[in-house]
Parts: C-alpha cells; sequence; structure tokens
C-alpha cells in the first residue's frame, strides 16, 4: 500500500533547505537566488530558486514553494546535502552549492 503524499505549508521566505515545487514530483535542497532588481508580476514578488541537482524554478503568491512534507527525496540532492534537515556533520549548503 503506498502511502499519501502530502506537502508541508507555504515558505514564505524560503533561504536554502530541503523544500518542494509544485513544479517537480520530488522535494529538492533549494537556494534562493538573490536578483539585484526585485522581479514583480502581476501575482506579487518572484523569487528564483535553483536545487543542488540543478533545477530551477521561480516561486510566487500563486506558486509558493512548500515544506518537504512526505515527498520523496531528489536522490541527487541527498547524496550531496543528506536527508537530515538539521544537517550538522556534513559540509554547509553554501560550501556544497560552491564546491558541489
Amino acid at each position: 500500500m503506498r502511502r499519501p503524499v502530502l506537502s508541508g505549508p507555504p515558505l514564505a521566505n524560503h533561504v536554502h533547505g530541503w523544500a518542494h515545487s509544485p513544479a517537480s514530483q520530488t522535494g529538492h535542497v533549494f537556494r534562493y537566488l538573490p536578483a539585484e532588481v526585485s522581479k514583480i508580476s502581476a501575482r506579487g514578488q518572484r523569487r528564483e530558486y535553483a536545487s543542488l541537482c540543478g533545477f530551477k524554478v521561480t516561486a510566487d503568491a500563486r506558486w509558493p514553494m512548500l515544506g518537504i512534507g512526505t515527498w520523496p527525496h531528489c536522490s541527487r540532492c541527498a547524496k550531496k546535502y543528506g536527508r537530515s534537515p538539521n544537517n550538522t556533520e556534513r559540509t554547509t549548503f553554501l560550501e556544497v552549492m560552491n564546491h558541489g
């Protein structure tokens, strides 16, 4: 029997870590990509993210980043970052993004 797949709550100011995007089938380790110019659309401010495995996504008020919930983890992100949300024994997120 398969378990249900549920997302966590919307993450309004997600900076880095495990999250789920409505545009993907798995949860990824996303990093916020700050822009020099704030991008504002009809749906509010747009925020761009990149994952450790190279997946890029744009989030806004209609399609926000969501908590990982019970979504399966991306295997490539898990190898680079680890599955634990409290990732203290591994390298930091920025070290992985810069040297990954």
